[in-house]
């Protein structure tokens, strides 16, 4: 079979693009992107807002988010804030809420890259049994796979507005016996705490629930008894829209 001309293949991509209701034209292109497995066209307009916000304020934007057009394509065009917004934190949006969220580093990085920055940050190497790494390193690898709207979404509104940090992740965990609150030392107070293992993850439809459910069968079965009671710090300024598991080993 002859190859197709470039002429051939820009007449049939047109096509394509014609018999779903898109067009872009050339002048107007900007990016395109894959999010939670949509494709979006961001026109030139729309893209060029990011180059402005850092002309105007010196910084990189660290996300972006836009509303879906109401004609039903996936075309991202126009420059006002009904449209969208670029910027470096949720304090740039001033609580609008849009449709999809996309962070920056979703563009400059492979999903496998930011899978194992994310484990890094993470302090996966603390975790000591292979059973939890797994579930682990399988609920992160959704997270960018299926999630990633709305993880940029608790990012820029929650995380990035709170006091854990602008490199804070979708998944924190802590391990020792030391930040063990005195209201779960009460709670098993006939016996000694030996280790305790804290999760914290952001409360992300279709995902935290999984997770959960995950790691209270693996802790089980390994002889781990979950806190009932335990609860973030709501002093610590934590990011809202979050919850936690604690497991500890007693004393036999």
């Amino acid at each position: 079979m002859k190859k197709l001309s470039k002429l051939q293949e820009n007449l049939w991509a047109d096509l394509q693009d014609r018999s779903s209701g898109e067009v872009v034209r050339k002048e107007d292109y900007g990016k395109d992107i894959v999010i939670d497995g949509v494709k979006y066209y961001l026109s030139k307009e729309f893209w060029e807002l990011g180059n402005e916000y850092e002309e105007e304020n010196s910084d990189k934007w660290r996300f972006f988010a836009f509303n879906k057009p109401k004609d039903g394509t996936n075309i991202i065009q126009g420059n006002t804030d009904d449209v969208g917004v670029f910027g470096l934190n949720g304090y740039n949006i001033d609580a609008v809420e849009y449709d999809v969220y996309v962070l920056r580093d979703y563009l400059e990085h492979t999903k496998e890259e930011l899978i194992e920055s994310t484990m890094e940050e993470t302090q996966f190497n603390l975790i000591v049994y292979p059973e939890v790494k797994n579930i682990c390193k399988d609920y992160i690898t959704k997270l960018y796979e299926s999630h990633m709207s709305d993880y940029a979404d608790y990012w820029v509104n929650q995380v990035s507005t709170s006091d854990w940090g602008p490199d804070s992740t979708g998944l924190h965990i802590e391990m020792g016996t030391d930040f063990i609150p005195e209201y779960v030392e009460d709670e098993f107070k006939n016996n000694e705490i030996e280790m305790a293992h804290i999760f914290c993850f952001p409360l992300l439809s279709n995902w935290f629930e999984g997770f959960k459910q995950d790691l209270i069968k693996v802790y089980e079965k390994l002889g781990w008894v979950e806190s009932e009671k335990y609860d973030i710090d709501p002093f610590d300024n934590s990011p809202g829209n979050m919850t936690a598991l604690c497991f500890v080993q007693l004393s036999k």
